[in-house]
């Protein structure tokens, strides 16, 4: 089995194309380093940069996967069938149901960070969710890319 990569970042970049430059490169380098699983969020500016830049190497790199990591389960068939045709898979973390449901984003990063390899973060605060799963991954020792705008 291949290595697996998460991203976390902020909801809003001020610079999407030097940062979607940066992050190309990096996930380039983490498939030729045997990475072959990009689990992604599904919100925010990061995430769809993370989105797209996989979306665009999968089409050099075809056995990559892109798997989508629900916060909430769909409502019905034709919601999950909706998001299923973008992602190669979809999955709903352990834990993430547990407690109330506006806390539900933070504890699918929480389990994206304890479990996937690699992380690949771009934080322009030293608060929110993204340094929350950032700072749980470092707990956790995992290898680290993190983009700036510098």
């Amino acid at each position: 089995m291949g290595k697996i990569c998460v991203f976390f970042g902020h909801r809003f970049v001020p610079e999407p194309d030097k940062i979607k430059q940066k992050l190309k490169s990096a996930v380039r380098g983490l498939i030729q380093e045997g990475v072959d699983t990009f689990w992604l969020g599904g919100y925010g500016d990061f995430d769809k940069l993370a989105e797209e830049v996989v979306r665009e190497l999968k089409a050099e790199f075809p056995h990559i996967k892109k798997v989508l990591a629900l916060a909430y389960l769909p409502q019905n068939k034709e919601d999950y069938q909706y998001k299923s045709q973008f992602y190669d898979d979809l999955f709903y973390p352990e834990g993430t149901e547990l407690g109330p449901k506006k806390f539900a984003i933070t504890r699918r990063n929480k389990y994206m960070a304890e479990n996937a390899d690699y992380i690949v973060a771009y934080l322009n605060t030293d608060s929110g969710g993204a340094f929350y799963a950032v700072k749980i991954a470092k707990k956790h020792h995992k290898k680290m890319i993190i983009l700036n705008t510098n």
